[in-house]
């Protein structure tokens, strides 16, 4: 598993694990669900050293 450092915390990663667990069984429309607001909150959330900036 990727080190993921102070970049992420343990419910971050937690809920990375619960989507990739989820991936293999979701269908195309689920997934656009999924991932809707993913561009914009990874485009207001920086992580930096463990802080959010």
């Amino acid at each position: 598993m990727a080190a993921f450092g102070k970049t992420h915390d343990d419910t971050r990663i937690c809920a990375m694990v619960a989507f990739l667990q989820k991936l293999p069984s979701t269908t195309p429309a689920q997934y656009e669900t999924l991932t809707a607001n993913a561009e914009e909150e990874q485009n207001h959330h920086h992580y930096h050293d463990g802080s959010l900036e």
